[in-house]
């Protein structure tokens, strides 16, 4: 019954921001905008997500060797394909990481390694995200966008915060607080699990350096459609302002971040002269892709199951 109430209020919140939206801006001239898009180009930026699964991918074999845990490169792949669907047809963004851990969970006998994997891809994704706006903006901007730069320092911020407080030893003391149980055994393993990659500096390196191109793969997405649909704004606002539409639609408010991805285009593009209806196409034509990638991510689970049943 709570699941039911939680997916409910989503949907209306989702629902409702999507109607507010649409009221701001001519649907007509947003058919349009679709109508003349490049179709070579969407079908170039389809391409970039397969090009993001395999970086994602030798990112995630990386991280599990460092655990000693061996999954071959095409089984990590395959998983980062059903990972996708997941992550598109939840309720939230973060879905198919559940299913990830899930697969991955059943590989090995280090499961709490297998597990906090995914957690460490995921967080260093958006940190590595925030690293690229931030200097992306003191390079473009140099300060004159105060509320540019507030936002983004604060996600920086707080996320190398939070690393600072897993490395330090007062991770350590407030989960010694914690009364013994199975619950706490599990968390003495995940936490260990997120200090160990530290004491691999060339894993994390060569980890950091594939999120680098996993990342810019994101930012050069949005801006090949945007190129499609004629919009004319430099690649560095797409650095500055992905990171932070993506932080956005991770809240778990709506229904996989409806209503929220389209707000933060058209609030945020439209502030640096892109017209609404072009920004809000933007915002659709991406989430679209998306879910055509997406749809690749689900044949690949069909096609599993199948399997498992012969």
């Amino acid at each position: 019954m709570k699941r039911f109430i939680s997916i409910l209020l989503r949907f209306i919140v989702s629902s409702s921001l999507i109607i507010f939206v649409f009221s701001k801006i001519d649907i007509r001239n947003v058919v349009n905008c679709m109508k003349e898009a490049n179709i070579f180009l969407l079908i170039f930026s389809l391409s970039l997500h397969f090009v993001g699964v395999l970086l994602g991918s030798s990112r995630w074999k990386i991280l599990l060797e460092s655990y000693g845990i061996d999954v071959p490169q095409k089984e990590l792949y395959r998983l980062y394909m059903i990972g996708s669907f997941f992550n598109t047809f939840l309720p939230t963004s973060v879905g198919g990481d559940a299913v990830r851990m899930y697969k991955v969970f059943s590989l090995t006998d280090k499961r709490a390694q297998a597990v906090t994997s995914v957690i460490i891809e995921r967080f260093i994704g958006m940190l590595v995200l925030y690293i690229i706006s931030f200097f992306s903006y003191i390079f473009y901007f140099k300060f004159k966008e105060k509320e540019l730069f507030i936002a983004i320092s604060l996600l920086l911020f707080a996320s190398l915060a939070f690393v600072i407080f897993i490395l330090s030893p007062i991770s350590e003391k407030i989960l010694k607080i914690v009364p013994p149980s199975f619950f706490k055994d599990k968390l003495d393993k995940i936490l260990y699990s997120l200090k160990y990659p530290v004491r691999e500096p060339n894993s994390l390196f060569k980890v950091f350096a594939y999120t680098a191109l996993l990342q810019i793969n994101v930012v050069i997405y949005f801006f090949i459609i945007s190129i499609a649909i004629k919009i004319k704004l430099s690649i560095v606002y797409f650095f500055i302002l992905i990171p932070i539409i993506l932080t956005v639609t991770m809240l778990p408010i709506t229904l996989g971040g409806i209503g929220l991805r389209e707000g933060g285009f058209v609030f945020l593009f439209s502030r640096f002269g892109v017209l609404p209806e072009k920004a809000l196409t933007l915002s659709i034509l991406g989430y679209f892709i998306s879910l055509v990638f997406a749809g690749f991510g689900g044949l690949v689970y069909v096609l599993e199951g199948k399997k498992e049943k012969v």
